[in-house]
């Protein structure tokens, strides 16, 4: 069978890992070809590392692909630059059908659900299709934009959420539903590695106790608050910023972007007279941070996926995570972790200070995220599902 995935972003988030995981797996018994955008062209490089073990095509357009970028943490509906991604698919409607009839494939995976107007591409619609949502709803299942972007998904001949929660909260009458949850590819991490070997590779001391924030400098993912929650603990509480750098952010086109890395940027320069903020850079191998580090915190402002949630799971890591629903499924407070409101810098803190003086607790909440991963997020039961899902795909 001939797959053809689409995918929307040149940075390597989660969706990008993702991604890479199921090209992988498809690669082995299918034709895949992928096609992404060759700028900023971290997601180029990965796929790039792979295309030749696993016979992967791959095509890359130039410019931002038209898309709703309506979603938890997405654009506002009045937002410039979600009126400029609409405007986008009229102009590349045409390309994209010529491109899709020119690698003619038998199935078109569309690795994010920005790309749900791509159901209604004529080339589509007479071949089969599956839509990844990886993204958590905004506002009501109501609103004018949720409305529009589920008539969409339904025209897919399947859509896949990777949760319970996601999929409940759509609720699709037409298209098939499947829930694949993303999954740890454990051939391509190492949970064997000494804490103090992980240290010493990273540069930042090994006697400290050290909290893991990915995300790099965005405000979304709450990089401001990882920075305030820990400058507020002892001076023995270190940070490791994996991610964009603030380099990265002044190279980024997003003037509000580069604002909020100069403000974040001079506050620590301020207030760190420790030096107890490391900038590690983006890592396409996390299994040294997570070696390196005691507890994973992820202070997000708004509902999204967290795959270094499940991920510090298979390092026996416990998280200290926002409280929002759609994380319910991976964190239970005071069990694998801490659930905090969102934006509270104090209690992310009072977290992180009482995890340093305790560190029986650190193991028991470190082990149950480890059972976490192994019932949710282990590669066997991810992919039997994804397979479960093609072949159900290819019957119809």
């Amino acid at each position: 069978m001939k797959i053809l995935f689409i995918h929307h972003s040149g940075l390597v988030g989660g969706a990008g890992v993702s991604v890479v995981n199921l090209l992988k797996e498809t690669a082995n018994n299918n034709e895949v070809t992928i096609c992404l955008p060759n700028a900023p062209q971290d997601m180029l490089f990965m796929v790039n590392e792979i295309k030749h073990e696993f016979g992967i095509n791959i095509f890359t357009y130039r410019k931002r692909i038209g898309a709703i970028t309506w979603y938890s943490g997405g654009d506002r509906w009045y937002s410039p630059r979600l009126l400029y991604r609409l405007i986008l698919i009229i102009y590349q409607w045409k390309y994209w059908n010529r491109f899709i009839n020119k690698i003619d494939p038998d199935l078109v995976i569309c690795n994010s659900k920005i790309l749900s107007w791509m159901s209604l591409l004529s080339v589509i619609r007479k071949r089969r299709s599956l839509c990844f949502v990886r993204e958590t709803m905004k506002q009501s299942p109501g609103h004018f934009m949720n409305r529009l972007m589920k008539s969409c998904l339904e025209r897919f001949t399947g859509v896949v959420f990777i949760s319970e929660y996601d999929s409940q909260k759509e609720r699709l009458q037409k298209a098939r539903s499947f829930v694949v949850p993303n999954y740890v590819n454990v051939s391509q991490l190492n949970n064997q590695i000494a804490r103090e070997s992980a240290c010493h590779q990273l540069d930042i001391p090994s006697e400290s106790f050290n909290v893991l924030y990915v995300g790099g400098v965005f405000p979304l993912k709450g990089f401001d608050l990882a920075v305030q929650a820990v400058l507020k603990c002892q001076a023995n509480v270190h940070l490791i910023v994996a991610g964009m750098n603030f380099n990265d952010a002044h190279n980024m086109k997003s003037s509000l972007l580069v604002q909020y890395a100069e403000k974040w940027q001079n506050y620590i320069n301020e207030h760190d007279t420790n030096s107890r903020i490391h900038f590690i850079g983006k890592q396409l191998d996390m299994s040294v941070c997570y070696a390196a580090c005691n507890v994973l915190v992820f202070p997000m402002r708004e509902p999204h996926q967290a795959r270094p949630v499940f991920e510090a799971g298979y390092f026996s890591k416990p998280v200290i995570v926002t409280d929002f629903d759609c994380i319910h499924d991976e964190v239970k407070d005071g069990i694998n972790g801490f659930l905090i409101p969102a934006e509270n810098v104090n209690v992310f803190s009072e977290k992180i200070q009482y995890l340093c003086t305790h560190s029986d607790v650190i193991v028991r909440m470190g082990k149950n995220n480890y059972e976490n991963y192994l019932l949710k997020h282990s590669c066997e039961s991810s992919l039997k599902a994804f397979n479960n899902c093609l072949e159900e795909i290819t019957r119809i």
